[in-house]
């Protein structure tokens, strides 16, 4: 009996350790590079959350952004992750960069050990030292686990609550900590945790059908988390509509971005561009593959699948499908919104590859889930990104020449105008630890100056030569100010 006990407890804890551990020790080289790679706009931009306190000794919960202008205040997400971050400076005394790392890093293989616990609940053992493979394996894992970002700090508090189902004992601290825990996760990305709410619906089904108030328990686990990140959202509004140059950030003035249009959902580039991260990022071949699989194994052994890890794995493609779906654009164009997906697809892939080999009522054990994992594993590295992120390994990611430029030839609180310098992306200015405003002066239009309702001219430019203004919207009130048609000036 007490050799079963230990045999059983080296499979819980040693292995996922051993495995945790090994990812743990590969990544260390890459806590040493800069944020100047790929996605560095958004990963400084979240950085500098930590920054800000640390040089500016900013001492609120509204996030930074050096690109606006004085205040400096946009929010985003609720700064969770920023202010464990700014900590985790404080307590390692190491920069900035280096601490971001690091806690990603951390978090990262927290949400590993949880994937595991939560597959090995709901599946079994193996399905979970898989999907633990899969997901620490993945070249997608091992581009964005050091990332500075706040993805995977939202799933993480997500499958910390799911975590929380399985608990035997169904108290009120129980659901409060579930409340609590997807409350954070919407605080720090609402998409991710609307994404999750199928995920959310079926555990909490199979593990409270017996409790008689299930269906209102669901309506509390779901609304207040999406209630808590609605009141952050507006408050967030409330003050980018304080900013002129931050005014089109709101989520209304952004809703297009964020949800896509019908056109795009139409589009059949949109979605080969969507299935190709899912190419490069997440499984190493043709993204119709998932469906395709699950498909096959549907009909050929529909009467002889295990229901429970068919019906979770069904769960997790019906989440990772409402995120493009929902939010189109935003998959389209940020690939590290399938951060989630990643999550998920680590533990679908296993479920799928065992369900098909499976006849009757028993499993090839010895070859087919290891062959084939260790063949899906062989095809990630052969996308894109892991070729790409093979290659880059040796090389390191320099500080922009124009940061250091600016630190060289300005003091820390002189502010900085930058003219056409990528958009908003706030890398020279964070590498140049200094804080001013990025304008637009080209012929594209510059949505940080749109929510002005007059421009003036110097100079013997003509209004026709800054072709961003967009002339049917404005009236020439004398020969060097227009103001905006919808305006009275008398």
């Amino acid at each position: 009996m007490n050799s079963n006990i230990i045999k059983d407890n080296i499979k819980r804890i040693f292995f996922p350790a051993v495995i945790i551990l090994l990812g743990t020790i590969s990544r260390l080289p890459a806590l040493d590079k800069s944020l100047n790679e790929l996605f560095s706009f958004r990963q400084t931009q979240t950085a500098w959350g930590a920054k800000a306190l640390t040089l500016f000794k900013s001492n609120d919960f509204i996030t930074e952004t050096p690109v606006f202008g004085p205040p400096f205040k946009v929010p985003f997400e609720f700064p969770i992750f920023q202010w464990m971050h700014f900590m985790t400076v404080k307590l390692t005394n190491f920069s900035v960069d280096f601490s971001g790392r690091l806690l990603a890093l951390i978090i990262f293989q927290i949400l590993a050990f949880q994937l595991y616990l939560l597959a090995r609940k709901l599946v079994d053992s193996r399905i979970a030292i898989s999907a633990l493979i899969l997901f620490e394996l993945s070249p997608f894992g091992f581009q964005w686990s050091t990332a500075v970002l706040i993805d995977y700090l939202s799933i993480l508090m997500i499958f910390l609550g799911l975590n929380l189902f399985s608990f035997k004992r169904k108290t009120n601290t129980v659901y409060l900590g579930i409340i609590m825990l997807f409350s954070l996760a919407s605080l720090v990305k609402i998409t991710t945790f609307i994404i999750c709410i199928p995920l959310i619906t079926y555990l909490l089904f199979c593990n409270y059908k017996k409790i008689k108030s299930t269906y209102l328990l669901w309506v509390l686990i779901v609304s207040i988390p999406l209630l808590t990140g609605a009141i952050w959202t507006s408050y967030a509004d409330h003050v980018k509509e304080g900013n002129p140059a931050s005014v089109w950030l709101t989520s209304k003035n952004l809703s297009t971005w964020n949800f896509g249009g019908l056109s795009q959902r139409i589009d059949p580039n949109v979605w080969n561009k969507i299935l190709g991260v899912l190419d490069s990022l997440a499984l190493g071949f043709n993204g119709s593959f998932i469906l395709i699989l699950a498909i096959l194994v549907l009909l050929i052994y529909r009467e002889k699948l295990s229901v429970r890890s068919l019906n979770f794995a069904f769960v997790l493609i019906v989440s990772s499908s409402l995120g493009p779906l929902l939010f189109i654009n935003l998959y389209f164009v940020h690939d590290y919104y399938f951060i989630p997906l990643s999550t998920f697809v680590a533990i679908i892939i296993p479920i799928l590859v065992q369900e098909t080999f499976k006849f009757g009522k028993t499993v090839i054990n010895s070859w087919p889930l290891p062959i084939f994992l260790s063949l899906i594993i062989f095809m990630m590295w052969q996308s894109p990104l892991g070729i790409s992120y093979y290659n880059n390994l040796r090389t390191k990611p320099t500080i922009p020449e124009r940061s250091q430029a600016l630190k060289k030839y300005t003091k820390e609180n002189d502010l900085i105008i930058l003219v056409n310098c990528n958009n908003w992306d706030p890398t020279i200015l964070y590498y140049a630890d200094r804080r001013g405003m990025q304008i637009w002066a080209g012929r594209e239009n510059p949505n940080n100056v749109f929510a002005y309702n007059a421009i003036m001219k110097c100079g013997e430019i003509s209004w026709t030569e800054m072709g961003w203004i967009g002339l049917d919207d404005w009236s020439e009130v004398q020969s060097d100010i227009l103001v905006r048609k919808n305006l009275n000036v008398s």
